[in-house]
């Protein structure tokens, strides 16, 4: 070997052949010679020491031809060759597709015949129809709360205060521009939560102008001017609650926080634009736009189609004023029997929560989304050869093709894949599934997910499991359990005692660990004593074994610009047995050709494929996935199991994946939930300035939490740690404007000399507008999205059950019953339980005391 190889390399490239001292200067010696054919590579003279000259040509065999296939891939079926192409950060993936398309399209015509391109993994493909999805939802919502504005308010006044959609997002769009967020998913999400809540602030703005020009007789410039003055700052206090509401989650920790900031970030800055438009824009508009006794007259002669919006928002009138009319007969019975009342509010919610506990559908931490691909991983023993995986890998995607719902699927043996590339092993394979939109399947992917599992359950050559795709940031396994100690083979059989235990679990599927048996390989002991008497040493004897087996590169031959390695190595059949390793000769001292065996101990034996640690300790980590079950009952059924298992001393068994993330999450939401209620009674505070007020709204929080729970039972949805918690602290804020607005008012019209009964009633009759315009208003701008049921504004179709709906339904659901109960209840129990506790402060504040025969009052 070492002949040929220097040989090849001498002959056939400008390297060094050795060197020569002149006094202290080293000369470079080399042969210089360019090889463009192969077959001159044979005439290379080996030996020349006898008569006749020895070429390579006599003693081995030069082929031009490919290296040793470390990998293969198909797709459906046939041979192909995967490029993988991945975008940097902060790159637009859209934009980087797109240009690869068209590059593609360009080059289409001189690729040769037969050959064809396709496009796997798209994932701008999914990100369009995402986005497409949320903008539909946009634009519907936009309309539904258009609609309930135009029903409520009239025509121009509906107008006016949709203008600060637009305007509040043009803003807002500037601001995210310039502080770098880009438009994600989260972001548009963000838009169709807010699409609601920003236009609170000028429906009471505007509501209160129109207001003081219909009963106060104000003149249009003058309302302009006094209505934002009368509501400005309940309505700033208001805005200030949910952002304060909001605020915490931009600390959210870990991975998970990191893909949900955006949120927050996107829902503030919405909040400010809207406060803005809402207090400068909106009356500079309404002073101009909305005269009522003008309207009224032109109202009074036009009786054509003109009228017919307008007589639309005249019937919702009558409608609304009946509606207040049955409002005031129930608030004055609610006030006449406040025991019965709060009473029956506190029996309601504590009977909530029972109900709940006793039928929930459990938790999550984020909601199962119905994936767009999925990856079937089969793993080979250690040491399979790739023909061998490319033979069981074949099996499988034989029973691919009768599942209607697959579009295609790709095939990689000797790699495994999940969002990237992982190493080149030969026993790693993976088949990457990717399923039609969801519009175009027959039945849901989780479905066939589960029959694909059953029709490959027969193949025992191999650990084979299926892993869909995550709908969320990549939190780990539902079950992922791992053990520490010292001793690795020991965790090793820990872990097996561990799956056996666990394995009859219902709901948990692909159940596996991570410890890398014992693989197969040749050990070579070298004798160190023995090397060196034949001036031998492991590197050299290292650096022989691996040239016969793996081969060496002694040089390379070049054709234009191209250059092709070339390996020296033994024969096939003189390197796949351990005899033929045992006849390797070594070049030591003198010429001699010593026998490998004579200087190192040869066995065939096992060794530890690789060893895991994590803080310093040897781990192997137990995981397995959820089907059919929450993945939180699923590990809850694994706890009590392992339970009572007995460890040894210095071994631990902690449980991470997942559940890490999702304890993680849990107690920063928690931390998160108190600061907000502690922000927003805060704010109250300085609104009210006193204690007992913002007490009293802040018992619509609780009141919110008996609609966010019927939500979830009605829907039949599982309580979600980062969805529905979401979902609750943000209600924080929401249901207290409602509060803030209806006691605001009351305090103001008893200041005008009104009995506190008297001005709690009208407070609740005149607030009545205002307060379901911004509950519906906020409602109706996430029902499209809710309910999967939105319009396709592209397309002019409906379409039922989006791809995103699962995702963020649970959030939706949160905050539509969740709003809904807790405005009803506000408008009810507050004035309610104000009216309690002013009479109850009142007996206790004043004591009548006999000084003098006359009776003092007494502070």
């Amino acid at each position: 070997f070492n002949d040929i190889t220097s040989k090849i390399g001498l002959e056939n490239q400008s390297i060094p052949g050795g060197s020569i001292d002149v006094g202290k200067q080293n000369y470079l010696v080399r042969v210089p010679g360019q090889y463009e054919d192969p077959e001159k590579i044979k005439d290379i003279v080996v030996k020349a020491e006898s008569e006749q000259p020895i070429y390579i040509r006599d003693v081995a065999q030069v082929i031009y031809g490919f290296k040793d296939r470390t990998t293969l891939s198909r797709e459906n079926g046939q041979e192909s060759v995967t490029i993988v192409i991945k975008k940097r950060s902060g790159e637009n993936i859209i934009r980087i597709a797109d240009e690869i398309k068209d590059l593609v399209k360009k080059k289409e015509s001189t690729l040769p015949a037969g050959l064809k391109v396709s496009f796997t993994g798209d994932q701008s493909k999914n990100i369009k129809n995402t986005v497409h999805e949320l903008e539909n939802g946009i634009i519907t919502g936009f309309f539904l709360v258009c609609l309930i504005l135009l029903a409520s308010m009239g025509l121009k006044n509906a107008f006016l205060v949709a203008t600060s959609i637009p305007f509040s997002f043009f803003i807002s769009f500037i601001i995210l521009g310039a502080f770098g967020v880009t438009l994600n998913i989260v972001v548009l999400f963000g838009l169709i939560l807010v699409l609601g809540i920003i236009v609170d602030d000028a429906i009471v703005v505007t509501e209160n102008i129109y207001r003081l020009q219909e009963t106060e007789g104000f003149t249009p410039y003058d309302a302009a001017i006094e209505g934002p003055r009368e509501v400005q700052f309940p309505v700033t206090i208001a805005t200030f609650t949910i952002i304060s509401s909001f605020a915490p989650l931009l600390f959210f920790p870990g991975i998970v926080g990191q893909f949900m900031r955006y949120l927050p970030i996107t829902l503030i800055v919405c909040l400010f634009s809207s406060l803005f438009v809402a207090l400068v824009i909106n009356p500079v508009l309404s002073s101009q736009f909305i005269n009522f006794k003008r309207d009224r007259a032109r109202l009074e002669r036009k009786t054509k189609w003109y009228n017919v919006v307008t007589r639309f928002h005249l019937w919702f009138d009558r409608l609304f004023a009946g509606l207040v009319k049955k409002y005031e007969r129930v608030l004055r019975f609610a006030l006449r029997h406040r025991a019965l009342t709060i009473g029956g509010t506190v029996f309601l919610l504590i009977a909530v929560i029972v109900v709940y506990g006793m039928f929930s559908k459990g938790i999550e931490f984020f909601p199962q989304v119905e994936p767009q691909q999925a990856f079937i991983y089969v793993n080979m023993p250690v040491g399979t050869n790739l023909d061998k995986s490319n033979e069981v890998t074949t099996k499988i995607e034989e029973k691919l093709p009768p599942f209607a719902d697959i579009e295609y699927y790709l095939t990689n043996i000797g790699s495994e894949i999940g969002s990237g590339f992982g190493s080149d092993v030969a026993n790693k394979n993976t088949i990457t599934l990717s399923f039609y939109d969801k519009e175009d399947r027959s039945q849901s992917s989780f479905k066939t997910i589960e029959e694909i599992r059953h029709a490959i359950a027969n193949i025992t050559t191999a650990d084979v499991r299926i892993q869909k795709q995550s709908g969320g940031p990549p939190t780990g396994p539902p079950v992922n359990i791992e053990i520490s100690g010292d001793d690795f083979e020991k965790l090793g059989k820990i872990s097996e005692d561990v799956k056996k235990l666990i394995k009859d679990i219902p709901g948990m599927k692909d159940l596996k660990d991570d410890f890398d048996e014992a693989r197969p390989e040749i050990k070579i002991t070298i004798d160190r004593e023995k090397a060196a008497l034949y001036n031998l040493n492991t590197t050299l004897i290292a650096s022989n074994v691996r040239t016969a087996i793996n081969g060496t590169t002694a040089s390379k031959y070049r054709v234009s610009d191209k250059e092709y390695d070339i390996t020296v190595r033994l024969d096939s059949s003189q390197r796949q047995n351990v005899e033929a390793v045992e006849n390797i000769y070594i070049p030591g001292k003198d010429g001699a050709k010593v026998p490998l065996t004579s200087v190192a101990k040869i066995e065939f034996s096992g060794g530890i494929g690789a060893i895991n640690r994590k803080d310093l300790k040897r781990v192997v980590t137990v995981s397995a996935n959820a089907e059919g079950r929450l993945g939180n009952d699923v590990l809850t059924d694994v706890r009590k199991k392992l339970n009572d298992f007995k460890l040894p001393i210095g071994y631990n068994i902690s449980y991470t994946g997942e559940q890490e993330s999702q304890q993680e999450s849990q107690s920063f939401l928690g931390k998160a939930f108190l600061v907000s209620l502690l922000l927003v009674f805060f704010f109250l505070v300085i609104e009210f300035n006193s204690v007992t007020s913002p007490i009293i709204i802040m018992f619509t929080v609780l009141l919110s939490l008996i609609g966010v729970l019927l939500g979830l039972l009605i829907t039949q949805t599982p309580f979600g740690i980062i969805m529905t918690g979401i979902g609750v602290i943000a209600l924080g804020g929401m249901v207290v404007r409602n509060a803030i607005i209806l006691l605001d008012f009351q305090k103001e019209l008893e200041s005008r000399g009104m009995s506190r009964l008297e001005s709690s009633v009208h407070s609740g009759m005149i607030r009545l507008r205002p307060v379901f315009l911004t509950a519906a208003a906020t409602i109706l701008g996430l029902v499209p999205l809710t309910t999967g049921v939105d319009f396709d504004w592209r397309s002019f179709s409906w379409v039922i059950g989006g791809q995103n709906t699962a995702f963020w339904r649970p959030m939706g659901v949160a905050i539509i019953f969740g709003l809904s109960v807790a405005t009803f209840l506000t408008l009810i129990v507050v004035p309610t339980i104000f009216i309690s506790v002013s009479n109850l402060k009142e007996r206790f504040k004043r004591k009548p005391k006999q000084v003098s025969g006359e009776i003092v009052t007494q502070e």
